[in-house]
């Protein structure tokens, strides 16, 4: 019988707190940084909505508002669904990369209250792998497509990008709450297990 979302959130926590503890153990400190869902929701329309805007502005300054004519919004509505699947894989793959245990420390599911896919990622890793895992996916369907949309005049591909720079929008704003954050070399970056964010462990 598969597992409520209730259970694998239920049996992620008992991990984490696992983890935790055994860092704890070797002298860390936690930290939360989080937002809940209502205000993490309303962050992230902007700070990935000012980079999709300034995409969008961009385009049209360069090409011309009708360019836009030109456009398959079909296609792109399509990719666009597609390409939320494939966000959360990007963040799974470069996670992986940098967990000691791989693939089997990587998480994929889909709130289906929400139809919202996630990846979560049980390890620990340090600041600029976390980094790098969180804001990857923005940067390669958003800043890279849109960035080639622009310079080939494609609206198509700019506009794709800016929608997907939207949706790194999340993603952005918990880069922030990590840069505002001090730290220090050989602090540690956990996922929370239910909440937008994460839990930096910080050797005391």
């Amino acid at each position: 019988m598969a597992k409520t979302q209730k259970e694998i959130v239920a049996a992620r926590k008992e991990k984490v707190e696992k983890r935790i503890a055994e860092l704890t153990e070797q002298g860390y400190v936690k930290k939360e940084l989080s937002a809940n869902g209502t205000k993490i929701n309303i962050l992230a329309i902007i700070t990935g909505g000012v980079p999709a805007l300034i995409m969008v502005l961009l385009f049209a300054l360069l090409h011309g508002w009708q360019k836009f004519d030109e456009m398959n919004y079909m296609l792109v509505m399509i990719l666009y669904l597609l390409s939320v699947i494939v966000h959360e894989c990007i963040h799974g793959l470069f996670f992986a990369m940098f967990s000691k245990d791989h693939f089997k420390s990587i998480e994929f599911g889909i709130i289906w209250k929400s139809l919202n896919p996630y990846c979560y990622c049980a390890e620990p890793v340090n600041k600029l792998q976390y980094m790098i895992a969180l804001l990857m996916p923005g940067f390669i369907l958003g800043i890279c497509v849109g960035v080639l949309g622009i310079i080939i005049g494609n609206p198509s591909f700019t506009t794709f990008g800016a929608l997907n720079m939207l949706s790194a929008g999340g993603d952005i704003y918990i880069a922030y709450l990590i840069l505002k954050n001090i730290d220090k070399k050989g602090d540690l970056y956990l996922d929370h297990p239910d909440k937008p964010g994460l839990y930096v462990l910080a050797k005391n």
